[in-house]
């Protein structure tokens, strides 16, 4: 389970909790990304807020990948 790196994120609104997301990644050969969130989201599941923060945490969960697997290649590739 070490090749996996774990990402917490939450997403407030007016300083706020609305939801909240931990997601373990694993960079497979070919520079393909697994993202599991085997829980899902924590939300209220009656609160609009918190549904409508779920698509901005997973392209906090995309970009925060791509920026670390980038700078991972240009380390190595030195």
């Amino acid at each position: 389970m070490t090749d996996w790196t774990p990402l917490r994120l939450a997403a407030t609104e007016g300083g706020e909790r609305v939801a909240a997301l931990s997601v373990l990644t694993w960079r497979l050969p070919g520079l393909r990304i697994v993202a599991d969130a085997a829980r899902g989201p924590v939300l209220d599941p009656d609160s609009k807020r918190g549904w409508k923060a779920l698509p901005a945490l997973a392209a906090a969960v995309r970009d925060a990948d791509l920026a670390r697997f980038a700078a991972s290649d240009r380390s190595t590739a030195r």
